[in-house]
């Protein structure tokens, strides 16, 4: 016979013992500790409690900070737009010229700290060549591959983190967002 842990709800269900589908059941609300292992949890009820268990910790850990944040669990919101120049700009990652009319994404990532509550944003947006989409971050670990690179100025074959790093005054500077207070939506502009 099988673990209780590797048993399904349904198999527990055919067992017909009121204490393991209700342990299952308490297991199951445990592990909603956050939007990750809750969103985990949804996707996989009924399966056994050791592969959401598993899934669950694979999923932080591929979420959690090493240097930025050490510990916490960070999700990042990459928020890329693209975008026609209207003006001449420099490319962050390479130094050259972007010429008005030619496209370029702007990158100003959201980070929320799941283990705090708080959300930051990059300072400063990162404008990048279409040719560079591709290299911009879009998990906390490549973040903080990329502040390394540049903070170290590491030779790369398509990004000048020496030019980056002089871009961004020698780290990715983050600012921390205001909580919203009150019911904002909620409220209609001169309404009488």
């Amino acid at each position: 016979m099988k673990e209780f842990e590797e048993m399904t709800l349904e198999e527990l269900e055919i067992l017909n013992i009121p204490e393991y589908i209700t342990q299952y059941r308490n297991c199951i609300e445990q592990l909603k500790t956050n939007r990750i292992s809750t969103r985990i949890v949804d996707e996989l009820i009924g399966e056994p409690l050791a592969e959401i268990y598993q899934e669950v910790m694979n999923e932080e850990q591929r979420n959690t900070s090493l240097s930025l944040f050490p510990g916490d669990i960070i999700l990042v919101y990459p928020n890329i737009k693209e975008q026609k120049s209207k003006d001449f700009r420099t490319c962050d990652f390479s130094g050259a010229v972007i010429n008005p009319g030619s496209v370029y994404a702007s990158y100003r990532p959201l980070l929320d700290n799941l283990n705090k509550n708080e959300r930051y944003v990059l300072a400063r947006t990162i404008n990048v060549e279409s040719g560079y989409f591709h290299n911009l971050p879009t998990t906390i670990a490549e973040l903080e591959a990329l502040e390394q690179n540049m903070i170290l100025e590491t030779p790369d074959q398509e990004i000048d983190f020496n030019h980056l790093n002089n871009q961004m005054g020698g780290y990715l500077p983050l600012q921390k967002l205001n909580k919203r207070r009150g019911k904002i939506y909620g409220k209609i502009r001169n309404s009488k």
